[in-house]
């Protein structure tokens, strides 16, 4: 699968202005529904915060993929984002996250 037919250029924001985890999230939800307009930003951050619940998608060394099934979507939706300070998101290491790659996925219940 090719990375630029999930990835808008537009749904990448080089600098992140969220200082935590929930603002991260809605951040990133709110550059994918500006360049996906077909994407519910409010549905979809509600299902990002339930899936983050369920246990933390910082997979380590200043990275995480937060991620969500959204009901309606017709296709994988991503975002980019980078946080040159870090953010605290939970990650196995206790270190803070730089980058976050937020993904979309259709199909299932949201969550």
């Amino acid at each position: 699968m090719d990375l630029t037919s999930f990835l808008d250029p537009r749904a990448v924001i080089p600098e992140l202005r969220a200082a935590d985890k929930t603002s991260v999230l809605r951040e990133l939800t709110q550059r994918l529904a500006w360049s996906a307009p077909e994407v519910e930003e409010d549905r979809l951050f509600a299902a990002l915060l339930a899936r983050e619940q369920l246990g933390s998608t910082g997979i380590g060394d200043g990275v995480a993929i937060p991620h969500a099934k959204v009901s309606g979507l017709h296709r994988i939706y991503a975002v980019f984002g980078r946080s040159p300070a870090g953010i605290d998101f939970d990650d196995p290491d206790g270190e803070p996250t730089r980058l976050f790659f937020r993904t979309g996925r259709a199909g299932g219940k949201d969550h």
